[in-house]
């Protein structure tokens, strides 16, 4: 079984990012996926301990690339796709509508991550898992574990 720890969001907050690196870690989550806007290298840093997929969001700058391969993550660019326990997984930061149009409606995908709006969401289109785990500003904090193969997706907050 996978168990994929989703994460976005985290614009620098260094305190609520290492709750959920513990609160990753009490769930024996074996992959991580960040859906954008990072904010600092010091937050790679912390998540460091998870073998980490990150998409730059429309806050993060261009080093971005350079923190997460620095800290021996995969870094994916605006978007990332992943093929996990024959479940395929996209994910995007959600600020590009046409990006996020595309992967839902062109290409078939078991799950697709996203953030942005700061909110937690998950809801079916299709035959498509769609999930927001939520951020670290302007809401409660939370984060999604999610097991493969079935699909079970939980919201955490802290």
């Amino acid at each position: 079984m996978t168990r994929l720890g989703i994460i976005s969001d985290t614009h620098s907050q260094e305190a609520l990012t290492r709750k959920a690196a513990d609160i990753f870690e009490a769930e024996k989550i074996t992959e991580l996926i960040h859906c954008g806007d990072v904010g600092t290298e010091e937050i790679v840093r912390i998540l460091a301990r998870f073998p980490g997929h990150y998409v730059q969001g429309n806050t993060d700058s261009d080093a971005v690339r350079a923190w997460v391969l620095r800290h021996g993550g995969t870094y994916h660019g605006r978007a990332g796709i992943l093929s996990r326990e024959g479940k395929t997984i996209a994910f995007l930061h959600g600020d590009d509508w046409r990006t996020f149009d595309d992967l839902l409606h062109r290409k078939r995908f078991d799950l697709v991550c996203y953030g942005h709006e700061h909110c937690f969401s998950w809801r079916m289109e299709g035959e498509t898992y769609i999930l927001n785990p939520g951020a670290f500003t302007r809401t409660a904090p939370s984060v999604a574990v999610v097991d493969l193969p079935e699909i079970r997706i939980k919201q955490l907050h802290f």
